[in-house]
């Protein structure tokens, strides 16, 4: 057994000639002697560093990348962060099959945040040689390091619906969805909640979001066609009424949009929900900012939250719905008029209907009449007929929004 003079001796002998067999061109050589060196001090990061630089040079990269990746490790213990993932990315470049989650998690948590876009390239680099766990590991890592990058989920999301695995991926479009929109970012989040509700239709956090966000970016149409699923989804819903004030508001048919707050308002604080009354009247402030008569008639509406509850027009009691719906037949939201006009031929029109369902009606909305420019002339081939919901089985009410008011219902 060697004395530690001797031992020191004996290291500091092999790194010198391996250091003038490196200045003569071989490599190779040099390999051996950092190896006996490594042998007598294994925690040396130095040493392993030459070492794996030889191993490069001579062709050994995947013998390299196990040695670049201890000395990675080695840095992040010393919290060298920055040389760390210097190294990982060497180690990815030369054999990323030695890059596992099992072998770099902890370091990886260790760094941080800073980490994640280690983590996406060494998952790209797995998938592309169809190793799918391993890159299905790392994204996951990528998206705890980083849990508020809507890509991150966007990218585990993805790979999860190639993976089957829908309602893992629904969840992480979910989350996606809600940071897009916490940064402004609607054009993104309308494509992100789009996927979403084509693999999970009856997600409904995003069908009463998704509608908010059509009309914020001007296409009222979507926003419609987006309000019939969710009034299908569920039925009564309280912010697919308010929705679909506003939607009335943006294309200035003011009288309806205050018809339907005020019946929402009344109703919300006839059941005890004022809180969420006050919410909707808010936001509702904020419509058509420039329309004074529209916002003098808002502003009332705060004294309505306090009113009475309005007499049903049905004898029968309504059904209890669950938090976060009203009950609101759409009589209710109808004015009088001295003589209903006759129900306007829908026939030649039936591709451009979209029907918003509620338990005991069913509204039919012309999708033109949200254009903000005037519809082309129809064209010679037939219209592709649009999927329509379930005709309750009670009422029927037909509305036509190029009408100012709505007519009443109509028994079957």
């Amino acid at each position: 057994m060697r004395s530690e003079p001797a031992h020191q001796g004996y290291v500091f002998d092999c790194q010198t000639q391996a250091a003038q067999w490196v200045a003569a061109g071989r490599p190779d050589q040099a390999a051996y002697l950092y190896a006996a060196a490594l042998e007598q001090q294994p925690d040396d990061i130095r040493t392993r560093m030459m070492l794996a630089d030889c191993l490069v040079r001579t062709g050994r990269s995947a013998d390299a990348a196990e040695h670049y990746l201890q000395v990675a490790l080695g840095y992040a213990s010393l919290r060298r962060d920055g040389e760390a993932m210097a190294i990982c990315h060497q180690v990815l470049h030369l054999d990323p099959q030695r890059f596992v989650y099992v072998d770099v998690a902890s370091m990886l948590r260790r760094i941080g945040r800073q980490a994640h876009p280690l983590c996406t390239r060494a998952a790209q680099a797995h998938l592309a040689a169809g190793r799918f766990a391993d890159g299905l590991e790392l994204l996951r890592l990528g998206v705890e390091l980083d849990p508020r990058n809507p890509e991150a989920h966007q990218q585990l999301a993805q790979l999860m619906l190639q993976l089957h695995m829908v309602a893992d991926a629904v969840a992480h479009l979910a989350d996606a969805g809600r940071l897009l929109l916490a940064a402004g970012n609607n054009a993104k989040y309308v494509e992100v909640a789009e996927q979403l509700l084509y693999f999970d239709p009856s997600h409904l956090e995003t069908l009463r979001e998704l509608p908010r966000v059509y009309l914020r970016i001007g296409e009222p149409q979507r926003a419609v066609v987006k309000l019939s699923d969710l009034m299908r989804v569920s039925p009564g819903d309280t912010a697919g009424f308010e929705i679909l004030a506003h939607a009335f508001a943006i294309i200035g048919r003011t009288t309806t949009a205050l018809s339907i707050l005020q019946r929402l308002v009344a109703e919300l604080t006839a059941t005890g929900r004022r809180p969420l009354a006050e919410a909707i009247v808010a936001r509702a402030q904020r419509w058509r900012q420039g329309d004074g008569a529209f916002q003098a008639e808002v502003h009332k509406l705060r004294d309505l939250r306090s009113a009475p509850r309005p007499a049903p027009k049905r004898a029968e009691e309504r059904p209890t719905t669950p938090e976060g719906t009203v009950v609101l037949d759409l009589a209710d939201l109808m004015e009088t008029q001295a003589t209903p006009p006759a129900a306007p031929e829908l026939v030649d029109l039936s591709s451009e209907l979209v029907e918003i369902g509620e338990a005991e009606s069913t509204m039919v909305l012309r999708l033109r009449d949200f254009s903000p420019v005037e519809p082309a002339p129809p064209r010679r081939p037939p219209p592709v007929p649009a999927a329509r919901a379930t005709t309750p089985a009670e009422t029927t009410q037909v509305v036509e929004l190029s009408e100012i008011e709505l007519d009443e219902d109509t028994a079957v």
